[in-house]
């Protein structure tokens, strides 16, 4: 039996082609001054696969460009993503190392480019400065998230996309092309393979296009571990991991006739069992998958005082949407805000009211 399917076409995004084309003619101009050109890179604060996979896999490819570029996080990476091989990224932790960043970018008349990121007052941290002291016309922005900036030929801005690593992916993909080189690696494969998965939801999220599909098989043929990347981030289990979760589901609420449920985690009970971030990642995940529950959120206290919130949504809510009303943002499916200076049991009110509003509209308007 001859099994017949249309042909898939690639399709190259504007934003893609135009962040292709100004790279590629800042690299023409420093060449023809003899120049050396520096970027510094920034992804968000508390960076998760798609930052890190991010960050690192346009750090390589602008060095193999012939850039002097570097990442630079907010804190040193988890041990998880140890297999990434990521030993040549650099921190920039506190407000006097950061002031000796600033001094180079303003000497190097460096780029800075926010990767994952689009809201440097609230997500680089003391990084901020970074992008504050570096020259407006040399500001680049890659991020799926909405954003106060609007997109143009250094900013592709791209909310509808499941993965900042399938932007990343597609802007290095289109200077091969257009150079006839060679920039994905099995290293960069990996780190750009990681952002996919664990940003989308293991695959599980509506904006898994069918180009994200073809963007992984080329990942996959250039080396790319999937199958490594999915146990590491959603079959193993450490001990704090199974602790943390046993304390956030027997401390869940039930709410609007069961259909939004609400889990919380304080300082002292995060810090009892000493979980890491990469411990509670997934809560929020599994919490949406209890029948007949359209939204999930996790309430957790950070050491400073403030509270984190992380919402899952099923195909009858949207997160952003709730997420927006607290100073948050991020994806329908799965977004996230803080509120500062408060504990779970005080931003619950506030969350339920924005859920509130959230499901009436839902149900008058029958929105999806």
């Amino acid at each position: 039996m001859e099994l017949k399917e249309p042909q898939l076409q690639w399709h190259w995004r504007r934003q893609t082609l135009l962040l292709a084309e100004h790279l590629l003619k800042i690299k023409a101009e420093a060449a023809a001054k003899g120049e050396k050109v520096h970027f510094y890179i920034l992804p968000h604060h508390r960076a998760d696969g798609d930052a890190i996979g991010s960050a690192m896999a346009l750090q390589r490819a602008l060095c193999q460009e012939g850039f002097a570029a570097q990442a630079v996080f907010a804190e040193p990476l988890s041990g998880l993503y140890d297999y990434l091989d990521c030993r040549d990224y650099a921190v920039c932790a506190t407000a006097e190392e950061a002031e000796c960043w600033r001094e180079r970018i303003i000497r190097e008349k460096a780029y800075v480019c926010l990767v994952d990121n689009s809201a440097p007052s609230t997500r680089l941290g003391a990084r901020e400065i970074l992008f504050n002291a570096c020259l407006p016309a040399r500001r680049i922005i890659i991020d799926h998230h909405i954003s106060q900036f609007t997109a143009s030929a250094a900013y592709d801005i791209a909310p509808d996309i499941v993965a900042c690593c399938v932007q990343v992916s597609e802007l290095l993909l289109a200077l091969e092309a257009a150079e006839n080189c060679h920039l994905i690696d099995k290293n960069t494969a990996e780190c750009l393979m990681t952002g996919i998965v664990t940003d989308s939801g293991q695959l599980s999220y509506e904006a898994m296009s069918a180009q994200v599909y073809l963007i992984m098989a080329i990942l996959k043929n250039r080396g790319a571990d999937q199958e490594l990347i999915n146990r590491l981030h959603y079959h193993l289990c450490s001990r704090r991991q199974l602790q943390i979760e046993a304390l956030a589901f027997t401390q869940t609420k039930y709410f609007f006739a069961n259909r939004c449920l609400v889990a919380k985690l304080s300082a002292a009970q995060i810090q009892a069992v000493q979980a890491t971030d990469q411990d509670i990642d997934g809560i929020s995940s599994k919490l949406r998958e209890v029948e007949g529950v359209e939204i999930a959120v996790l309430l957790r206290q950070t050491p400073k005082g403030n509270v984190i919130g992380s919402i899952r949504t099923s195909l009858t809510a949207d997160a952003q949407k709730i997420a927006l009303q607290l100073g948050g943002g991020g994806h329908k499916r799965a977004s996230g805000f803080t509120i500062y200076n408060s504990t779970p049991e005080a931003a619950e009110p506030l969350f339920l009211q924005a859920c509130r509003e959230q499901l009436e509209r839902t149900d008058e308007s029958g929105e999806q």
